[in-house]
């Protein structure tokens, strides 16, 4: 059994998912970025769609992973990319712990919660395994050797380690942690 599959028996993707990877949108998309993205992505992409992971109701966190099917998936990734460069070539570059993305290795946005906190592949020029890295809300970093989707059952059971997470947990309650459809939105 694949961490995906894991992932899907504990805590299952919608019935309908939202924005479905389509092939020919997907492979459009790497030539504009000039990057393949990893396996994991386009089938974590076909069973869940876009959406959010929650954990419990209004007010909660919430997870969402950029879905590159979505319409408003190239937008979204290189409006961060642009605003991370701008802080790497202002008086704040120190709050920059890696290069940026078209530059490799390079960080490329593949999610965020709704606490301020930022997740990043460092990509470079194989796309079989890039390592997760996390930015926190006020530029802590952390850089996690795993896969998007083991990073994600990391999270959802909270066993996340090398993070701000360690103590606290990603999730106050994991138990109670969902995936819901929303599209992908600016």
């Amino acid at each position: 059994m694949t961490t995906l599959d894991q992932l899907v028996q504990l805590i299952p993707p919608p019935a309908h998912p939202l924005e479905l990877a389509d092939s020919k949108l997907r492979k459009a998309v790497e030539r504009i970025l000039g990057f393949s993205f990893p396996n994991e992505l386009r089938e974590f992409a076909v069973r869940y769609g876009s959406g959010v992971f929650r954990d419990g109701p209004e007010g909660g966190i919430e997870l969402t992973v950029f879905n590159p099917a979505a319409p408003a998936y190239l937008h979204r990734v290189l409006e961060e990319c642009n605003y991370l460069q701008q802080i790497a070539n202002s008086d704040r570059k120190d709050d920059m712990a890696y290069d940026v993305y078209p530059k490799r290795p390079g960080l490329f946005p593949w999610g965020q919660d709704n606490r301020g906190d930022d997740f990043f592949w460092l990509i470079d020029d194989s796309s079989s395994s890039w390592a997760v890295i996390v930015r926190g809300a006020h530029y802590e970093w952390a850089r996690v050797e795993v896969s998007l989707v083991t990073f994600l059952m990391q999270c959802v059971t909270n066993s996340l380690k090398g993070t701000q997470w360690d103590e606290a947990g990603f999730f106050a309650d994991p138990s109670g942690i969902t995936f819901e459809a929303r599209p992908l939105v600016r």
